[in-house]
C-alpha cells in the first residue's frame, strides 16, 4: 500500500524562500509611460531625419553642377520634388576648391529643427553637413 503524504510534508517553505520577482502594476506604469514617451520622441523626429537625408542628396547633385547658379537652382529644383523645406538654396554655403588638381564646387548647410514634446520641453536637433 503506497504511503500516504502527511499534512506536515505538504507545508509550504518559509517565507523568506517565497520571494516574488517580477513587476508591479506601478512598475508596469512607468515603464509604459516612459516607452510611449521614447516613442513620441521617435515618431515627431521620424520626418526630420529623412528630410535630412533628402537634403544631403540635393547637396550632393548641386555640387556637381558647374556654377553656383546652377547649384542653387538644381538645390532649389530637387528641394521642390523631395519636399524639403527647412532649408532653401540661399541658405546654402557654395565655394569653389581645389580636389584632386581640379577646381570642384562645395556646398555646405546647417539648420536647426525644434520638436514640442510637452509644454515648454522641447527637443532640438541641428544638422549639417558638406557635400564634395
Amino acid at each position: 500500500m503506497p504511503a500516504v503524504a502527511s499534512i506536515d510534508s505538504l507545508s509550504l517553505p518559509p517565507a523568506s524562500r517565497l520571494r516574488q520577482r517580477g513587476l508591479s502594476l506601478a512598475g508596469l506604469l512607468v515603464a509604459g509611460l516612459v516607452l510611449a514617451m521614447l516613442t513620441l520622441v521617435a515618431v515627431r523626429m521620424t520626418p526630420a531625419l529623412l528630410e535630412y537625408q533628402s537634403v544631403v542628396k540635393a547637396a550632393h547633385l548641386a555640387a556637381a553642377s558647374g556654377s553656383e547658379p546652377e547649384a542653387r537652382a538644381t538645390f532649389d529644383r530637387v528641394a521642390g520634388v523631395e519636399g524639403i523645406t527647412s532649408l532653401r538654396a540661399a541658405d546654402l554655403r557654395i565655394e569653389r576648391r581645389l580636389v584632386a588638381d581640379a577646381e570642384r564646387l562645395s556646398v555646405a548647410f546647417e539648420y536647426r529643427r525644434d520638436f514640442p514634446i510637452a509644454g515648454p520641453l522641447a527637443l532640438s536637433l541641428k544638422f549639417s553637413g558638406q557635400a564634395p
